[in-house]
């Protein structure tokens, strides 16, 4: 990347670029988290929740970017997908998106690749129909090898079913999400 000002060293700053990607992770986990949100909550698989989300973050890197190519919106933010383009899409984006760690595969469930940059969002998400200890626990980690992969931001999803603990959520777990900031990213709890 080359700039017209490229600083006394000759060496270009990244830091506006990737202080874009992590204010759009932001904007991203706070509209998850927003309370006036209602999700389905109906959901059968986790891939349901994923297909919600996917739609809910469609719509707002759309209208950040000021996209109306959905051409463009489909190589932007990728998921599993259902048809074949969608597939093939996906599986194109393993070299870039993959976190491996002693031959172990880590691999998002949604990922977002912003153009004409390297700056990535990895995206992973849990549906908690009971223990949402454990589920809070494997998103922690997934996100943490995400980000030590080199993902310029994560954001990890827990949704639940049932209502927990308050004091989990005001306690130990306020001071998780405030540690997990520190490395740009960004945990959502919360009950559909």
């Amino acid at each position: 990347m080359k700039s017209r000002n490229s600083g006394a060293l000759g060496c270009v700053p990244k830091f506006p670029i990737k202080m874009k990607t992590i204010a759009l992770a932001k904007r991203l986990a706070s509209a998850i988290r927003d309370k006036k949100r209602r999700f389905r909550g109906n959901y059968k698989y986790e891939s349901d929740l994923e297909k919600e989300v996917y739609s809910i973050f469609r719509r707002i890197i759309k209208a950040e970017l000021n996209l109306n190519d959905n051409k463009k919106l489909n190589d932007i933010i990728i998921t599993h997908g259902e048809t074949k383009p969608e597939k093939d899409r996906w599986t194109a984006t393993k070299p870039w998106q993959d976190v491996i760690i002693k031959g172990c595969h880590n691999t998002s469930d949604i990922v977002i690749r912003l153009p004409k940059s390297e700056q990535t969002i990895a995206i992973q998400l849990k549906y908690a129909k009971d223990n949402i200890t454990g589920h809070i626990q494997t998103v922690v980690g997934q996100c943490l090898i995400a980000s030590l992969g080199g993902h310029s931001a994560v954001i990890g999803i827990v949704v639940s079913r049932r209502k927990f603990d308050e004091h989990h959520k005001k306690g130990k777990l306020k001071r998780l999400v405030d540690l997990l900031r520190q490395h740009n990213i960004f945990l959502v709890v919360r009950k559909i």
